[in-house]
């Protein structure tokens, strides 16, 4: 899939999925205070993803390496 196929706020199957990682190693990420996570009152505590955040984030993770 491309980076617009994905939907504006995504959800952590999403970042498993980008990633290639398991759900336990992608709510890890989502505990890091430079990752761009989202809380959404009233549903839990689920956690979402701004798509554009997330790769922007993703690409400057790049840079760093």
């Amino acid at each position: 899939m491309e980076k617009h196929d994905y939907p504006m706020v995504m959800n952590v199957k999403h970042v498993m999925e980008i990633l290639g990682v398991s759900n336990r190693v992608a709510y890890e990420l989502m505990k890091r205070t430079d990752f761009p996570v989202m809380s959404i009152t009233g549903s839990k505590g689920a956690k979402r993803v701004p798509r554009d955040l997330f790769f922007k984030w993703l690409d400057d993770q790049s840079k760093i390496s």
